[in-house]
């Protein structure tokens, strides 16, 4: 299955090719990070939970010089 995604907040467009038996798996209450350990936790908050780019994810919460 493939899932497509945009970043709320750059409008960027992200898609990846995913089994259809853990998209199942996901979707059946398992932790994202037993039914995907090959992604990274970026690439499992853009498609997964949030839908927020990496970019933007450290943009949002980068701790800047005041």
């Amino acid at each position: 299955m493939k899932i497509k995604v945009t970043c709320p907040s750059c409008g960027r467009e992200f898609e990846k090719e995913f089994e259809d038996s853990k998209i199942e798996r996901y979707k059946n209450g398992e932790l994202v990070q037993r039914v995907f350990p090959e992604l990274t936790p970026v690439e499992r908050e853009l498609f997964f939970i949030s839908h927020i780019c990496g970019d933007c994810w450290d943009n949002m919460f980068s701790e800047e010089d005041e």
